[in-house]
């Protein structure tokens, strides 16, 4: 879902699971790395427009409860078709030609964040929080795939056995 979403995705990641996960998962070109942006960068717009321009992947973690203005663009679509081929995108007053292979993920340590509705709207929330539950589901199937596979390797086991045993009858 974070990677295939249509629509722009904020997670919410109180326990930097999805960062981690972001941070391992490398694109099928190794090349196309994840690059880390942080707001209080004084060339976050900068570094911003270069990864829309050549199609990098761009993690903002840590938003907290307000979206920064210069990304509502990318929320909402504000896009261009030039010249009936390229897309791009207006951003901070400058058009910026729109890679395909662009990917921006966005992450709040908040667990329950009250996001402006102008954000709420067009943004898409994954909840990578681990509750209690969900991680004993987790193990369970775990443990019972571990010892589903020791029975099938039994079971493969006694059907060689049984085959055997016929054959020398």
């Amino acid at each position: 879902m974070v990677e295939l979403s249509p629509i722009q995705s904020i997670i919410l990641d109180p326990q930097y699971q999805a960062g981690n996960w972001l941070k391992a998962n490398r694109s099928e070109d190794e090349d196309v790395g994840l690059e880390v942006l942080a707001r209080s960068d004084p060339r976050f717009i900068q570094l911003l427009s270069a990864a829309i321009k050549y199609g990098n992947r761009i993690l903002i973690e840590n938003v907290g409860e307000e979206i920064d203005k210069a990304l509502y663009p990318l929320f909402n679509k504000s896009m261009l078709r030039v010249e009936g081929k390229s897309v791009s995108i207006f951003l901070q007053g400058v058009m910026v030609p729109l890679d395909p292979s662009f990917k921006l993920y966005i992450t709040t340590e908040l667990r329950n964040p009250k996001f402006l509705p102008e954000v709420a709207v067009f943004a898409n929330f994954i909840n990578f929080a681990v509750t209690q539950e969900g991680l004993e589901a987790q193990l369970l199937s775990v443990v019972v795939s571990e010892r589903m596979a020791k029975a099938e390797k039994k079971f493969a086991q006694l059907k060689v056995k049984a085959l055997d045993c016929i054959l020398r009858l």
